[in-house]
C-alpha cells in the first residue's frame, strides 16, 4: 500500500506544472499583446498632442478675429450675394450683404456691415 501511494505521488509529480514549450508560447503571446498596446498608446498620445496644438492655434486665431471685429478693424470690402431658389429651381430671391473680409492666420471670416 505504501508503494502504491509513493507511485501515485511520483506520477502526479510528473504530470503537474507547465512544459517549457507552453511557457515560451505564453510569453511570446503576452509580448505580442504588450507591443500592440504600447504602439496604440504611443500613437494615440501623439495624436492627442497634435490635436491640442491645432485646437490652441485655432482658439488664438479666433480670439484675434473677434478682437478685430469688436474693434471695427477695416478689412477688404466685399459684397456677399445669396441667391435663393424655390422648389422648382426658379430664382425666388437674391439678397446682397455688404461687409468686410477679415483674416487671421488660416481663418477667414465675413463680417457684415452694421
Amino acid at each position: 500500500m505504501l508503494t502504491r501511494f509513493i507511485n501515485t505521488l511520483k506520477s502526479e509529480k510528473k504530470n503537474s506544472g507547465f512544459t517549457l514549450t507552453e511557457v515560451l508560447v505564453s510569453v511570446a503571446v503576452l509580448t505580442i499583446i504588450a507591443v500592440v498596446f504600447t504602439t496604440l498608446y504611443t500613437s494615440s498620445l501623439a495624436n492627442l498632442f497634435s490635436a491640442g496644438t491645432k485646437s490652441n492655434t485655432t482658439f488664438n486665431y479666433q480670439q484675434e478675429l473677434e478682437s478685430k471685429i469688436a474693434g471695427n478693424e477695416q478689412g477688404e470690402n466685399k459684397t456677399l450675394n445669396m441667391t435663393f431658389r424655390d422648389t422648382n429651381g426658379n430664382l425666388a430671391e437674391t439678397i446682397n450683404v455688404d461687409g468686410k473680409i477679415l483674416t487671421s492666420g488660416t481663418l477667414t471670416v465675413f463680417s457684415p456691415d452694421r
